[in-house]
C-alpha cells in the first residue's frame, strides 16, 4: 500500500515537530521528520558518503549564470517555493545490480533565502496499476508517492540564497529500492529546508521508473513507430517556393534533417511514411530554385542542403530496408475534396504517389497508405479512399475504441468495412502520442518526456504480460522532435526488455486484433478545409480542363498546374488557412496569366447594314503549340441576338486567325455581346470579351415607311381635290332651279 509523502515540517524552541498535516498524510510527514533527525544523529552515515554527497557543501549558483531556458518553472508546481528540477535520471533501462542516480537543480523562487536543504527521495511500495495513474502523476497527484528510501538522502546546500540555484545528486542501488515486482513505479524527489523560521517540504517533482528485472517472464510490446517525412507543400505552379520553411528544415539542424538523422541512425525502430511532394521538393530544389520575397522571386540558397538530405535519405531506405510507404501526394484533405465534389484529386493523389516516390528515392515504393489528418475520416470518405486504392489508413485509437471496457491494451490493428472491401486501420496509441506531445523546452521536461513514454510502454506490457500486442507510434505528419528526447527514446526500444521494435508491414501481415471496436463520431466537418476554399480549387481545376482540351499536346504543359492545385488542397492548410490562401491565389494567377494567352482580340463595334451580317471575331495564340477552339456570342439581353453554328478552328503556335461569324440582330440600337472562347466540344475556356453589334436595317425600313405614307397622303389629297372639281363643273352646268 502506497503512503502520501509529507507536506510540511517545523522547527520550533530547537526540536522538530509537526505541523498541521491533512490526517491521510500525517505518517508521511512524520517520516520526513524521522529522516531529518536520522540526518542529524548520524552526522555522517548515509549523508557522509562521498558518493552520495558530491556537491554537500556547495555555493549556491544565481539563477543568471543557467541558461535561461534550463531556469523556467514549467518542470514542476509553480507555487513550490524551491522548485526540483530532475535533469538526469539514470539508467535508462534500470536492472539489478545497478544503481539508480537521480540529479538535478534546485531553485530558489523566493524573495528570502532557504537553509539546511536536504533532497530526499521516495519510491512508490507498489507498481501503478494502470495507464491512467501515469496521467494522474504528470497532472501532480501524490497517492503514488510511496516511502522515503533513507540511504536515499543528500544535502544539497547549507544557504541557497532568493533567486538562486544549486544542484543536487542522489545515488542508490536498485536492488536496495525492494521493488516487489515488474511495472512502473513513481520516483518522487522533495526537499526540505527551513525558510522563514521553519522546516517544511520547499519542493517536488515526480517521475517514473520501468522496472522489469526478469525479462525472460514478459512478453515484450512490439512497437511500430511511423517515421514521417513530409512539409506543407508550398511550391507554386512555377515550382517557387512561398517561404523559406522548406529550405530551413532541410539543412543542418532543420526539422527535417533531425527527422532524417535520427531515422538513418535507428534503422531497426522506424518506419519511413514519406510522401513524395517533399522528396520531388528536394529534388528538384538541389537543382537550383526560387524562393518569393517581398520584391519578388530571387535565388534560393539551400541547394546543396537540399541535395545532401535527398541523398542521405535515398542511403537510409535503400534495399534491403523494407521499412517504407509512399504516403498521397501533398497530404490531400480527402474529407474536404470529397465534401467539394473532388474525388478525382484523392485518387490522383493516391495513385501518382508511388511512381513519384520510386523516381526520386530510386528504388521501388509501395503505397496505399493514408495518414488521415486529425485521427479520423468520415464513412463517406473512407469509401472514396478504397476506391482510390488505400488499403491501410492511420487513425487515432480515439477513432476506434473498444466497444467495453478493457483491463489491458489491444493491439493497434482493426479491420474497416468499405463499398470496396475491407481496409486495415492502423491505431495510433494516445497515450504515446500525449507523450511526444509534452513540453520539452527544458532538460527537467525532456526527462519528464522521456520517462513518461517509457512507462506508457511499461505498463502496456505489465497489463498482459503473458501476451505479446502490437501498439503503433505516430507523431504528427509535419513532426518537429526533440533530438535527445527522441533519440534516448529510440536507444530505449532497442534495448528495454518490455518492448521491441517492429515495421508496419510487420502488424499488416499479422491478423487485426481480436477485440472488437466501436466507431466513433466522425469529426465535424468545420475542421477541414472550408467549403468556399474547396470550391475555388473546384473552378480552377475546371478552367485547367477546358485548357488541356483546347491545346493540341497538354502533356507537359498543364502538368505544373495540375500538381500545383493538389498542393493548395493539402491538409496542411488546415492549420495554415492564411498560407494556403495565398497559394492558391497565386496558382489561379498564374493559371490564368497561362490562359489568356489564348484570347480574343476583337475590340468593335460592329454595324451590320441589315439584320443579318458577318462579325469577325480575331483570335490570338501565343502558345509555342496549335489550339483549336471555338466561338459563343452572347447578347444583353440574349432574345436580341442570334448566331449561326461556328466550327472549331485551330490556329498555329503564335498566329491569328478571324473567325467570319453570322449574327443576326433583332431590334435597333447597339447590342451588347460577350464573346468567349470554347473548346471544340463547346465548354467555355476564355474570360468573356465584351463589344458592340449594331443594325442599320432597321433606320433604313423606318425611311420607306415615312416615303410611303408621304405619297400615300399625296394621293389623297390630289383624289379629293379631283372630287372637288368634278362637283364644281357639275354645279355650273345645271340649269337654274
Amino acid at each position: 500500500m502506497n503512503r502520501p509523502g509529507p507536506t510540511a515540517v517545523g522547527v520550533a524552541d530547537g526540536a522538530l515537530r509537526l505541523r498541521s498535516v491533512p490526517g491521510a498524510r500525517r505518517r508521511a510527514g512524520r517520516a520526513v521528520v524521522f529522516v531529518v533527525l536520522l540526518l542529524a544523529a548520524l552526522a555522517g552515515t548515509a549523508i557522509a558518503d562521498p558518493r552520495l554527497l558530491p556537491a554537500a557543501d556547495a555555493a549556491p549558483v544565481p539563477l543568471a549564470a543557467a541558461p535561461a531556458a534550463d531556469t523556467r518553472a514549467a518542470d514542476t508546481p509553480a507555487d513550490d517555493p524551491v522548485q526540483v528540477v530532475v535533469d538526469q535520471l539514470d539508467p535508462i533501462v534500470p536492472g539489478p545490480d545497478r544503481p539508480l542516480t537521480v540529479a538535478g537543480r534546485l531553485v530558489n523562487t523566493t524573495d528570502s533565502r532557504v537553509t539546511e536543504l536536504a533532497v530526499v527521495l521516495r519510491v512508490s511500495t507498489d507498481p501503478l496499476q494502470g495507464r491512467s495513474d501515469i496521467a494522474d502523476v504528470v497532472g501532480g497527484n501524490d497517492s503514488h508517492d510511496g516511502q522515503i528510501i533513507g540511504r536515499a538522502t543528500a544535502t544539497a546546500a547549507k544557504t541557497l540564497a532568493r533567486g538562486a540555484q544549486t544542484d543536487f545528486r542522489v545515488t542508490v542501488p536498485l536492488d536496495d529500492l525492494d521493488l516487489p515486482r515488474a511495472g512502473v513505479y513513481t520516483v518522487t524527489v522533495s526537499v526540505v529546508g527551513r525558510r522563514d523560521g521553519a522546516t517544511d517540504v520547499q519542493g517536488t517533482t515526480r517521475t517514473f521508473l520501468p522496472w522489469f528485472p526478469q525479462p525472460s517472464q514478459v512478453k515484450p510490446t512490439r512497437l511500430v513507430w511511423l517515421w514521417p517525412l513530409a512539409t506543407a507543400p508550398d511550391r507554386d505552379a512555377e515550382g517557387v517556393l512561398r517561404s523559406d520553411r522548406t529550405a530551413t528544415d532541410l539543412d543542418a539542424g532543420g526539422r527535417l534533417r533531425t527527422l532524417l538523422d535520427l531515422g538513418r541512425s535507428h534503422p531497426r525502430a522506424v518506419s519511413w511514411a514519406v510522401d513524395p511532394e517533399l522528396t520531388e521538393t528536394a529534388a528538384a530544389m538541389s537543382a537550383g530554385y526560387r524562393v518569393e520575397q517581398p520584391d519578388g522571386p530571387e535565388p534560393g540558397d539551400a541547394a546543396a542542403a537540399a541535395g545532401s538530405w535527398l541523398t542521405d535519405l535515398q542511403s537510409a531506405v535503400a534495399p534491403p530496408t523494407t521499412a517504407l510507404v509512399a504516403l498521397p501526394y501533398a497530404d490531400p484533405d480527402a474529407t474536404a475534396l470529397r465534401g467539394g465534389g473532388l474525388e478525382r484529386d484523392v485518387v490522383r493523389a493516391v495513385t501518382l504517389a508511388p511512381t513519384l516516390a520510386a523516381s526520386t528515392l530510386q528504388r521501388p515504393v509501395s503505397g496505399g497508405v493514408f495518414w488521415a489528418p486529425g485521427g479520423d475520416v468520415d464513412a463517406a470518405t473512407l469509401d472514396t479512399l478504397a476506391a482510390a486504392g488505400v488499403t491501410t489508413v492511420v487513425l487515432s485509437d480515439k477513432a476506434m475504441p473498444p466497444a467495453a471496457s478493457a483491463a489491458y491494451t489491444p493491439s493497434g490493428s482493426a479491420s474497416l468495412a468499405t463499398q470496396s472491401g475491407t481496409v486495415r486501420a492502423v491505431l495510433a496509441d494516445s497515450g504515446l502520442s500525449a507523450a511526444l506531445a509534452m513540453p520539452t523546452r527544458t532538460r527537467g521536461q525532456e526527462l519528464l518526456a522521456r520517462q513518461r513514454f517509457l512507462a506508457e510502454t511499461a505498463m502496456i506490457t505489465a497489463e498482459l504480460p503473458g501476451t505479446q500486442r502490437t501498439v503503433v507510434v505516430a507523431p504528427p505528419l509535419r513532426w518537429a522532435p526533440n533530438a535527445t528526447v527522441v533519440g534516448e527514446l529510440l536507444d530505449a526500444v532497442q534495448a528495454a526488455p518490455w518492448v521491441t521494435p517492429a515495421t508496419l508491414s510487420d502488424l499488416t501481415a499479422a491478423a487485426p486484433s481480436d477485440v472488437r471496436r466501436k466507431r466513433a463520431d466522425p469529426p465535424p466537418r468545420s475542421a477541414a478545409l472550408g467549403a468556399t476554399y474547396v470550391n475555388t480549387i473546384a473552378a480552377q481545376e475546371a478552367r485547367l480542363g477546358a485548357f488541356g482540351e483546347v491545346v493540341t499536346d497538354p502533356v507537359g504543359l498543364t502538368d505544373p498546374y495540375a500538381a500545383a492545385l493538389l498542393r493548395t488542397g493539402s491538409a496542411a492548410w488546415r492549420e495554415e488557412p492564411r498560407n494556403g490562401q495565398a497559394l492558391l491565389r497565386t496558382v489561379s494567377d498564374q493559371l490564368a496569366e497561362q490562359v489568356g494567352r489564348v484570347r480574343v482580340i476583337s475590340k468593335g463595334p460592329y454595324t451590320l447594314s441589315s439584320e443579318t451580317g458577318v462579325v469577325p471575331v480575331t483570335i490570338a495564340n501565343d502558345l509555342d503549340q496549335p489550339v483549336t477552339v471555338g466561338v459563343t456570342m452572347t447578347g444583353q439581353p440574349a432574345a436580341r441576338l442570334s448566331i449561326s453554328p461556328v466550327e472549331p478552328v485551330t490556329i498555329a503556335p503564335g498566329r491569328a486567325s478571324t473567325l467570319e461569324v453570322t449574327t443576326h440582330v433583332v431590334g435597333s440600337g447597339p447590342v451588347p455581346v460577350s464573346v468567349r472562347l470554347t473548346t471544340a466540344a463547346g465548354v467555355a475556356y476564355s474570360e468573356p470579351v465584351e463589344i458592340e453589334v449594331r443594325s442599320t436595317a432597321y433606320a433604313q425600313a423606318a425611311r420607306w415607311v415615312v416615303g410611303a405614307a408621304v405619297a400615300a397622303l399625296a394621293v389623297l389629297v390630289a383624289v379629293n381635290l379631283v372630287r372637288r372639281v368634278r362637283a364644281g363643273r357639275r354645279t355650273a352646268a345645271a340649269p337654274p332651279a
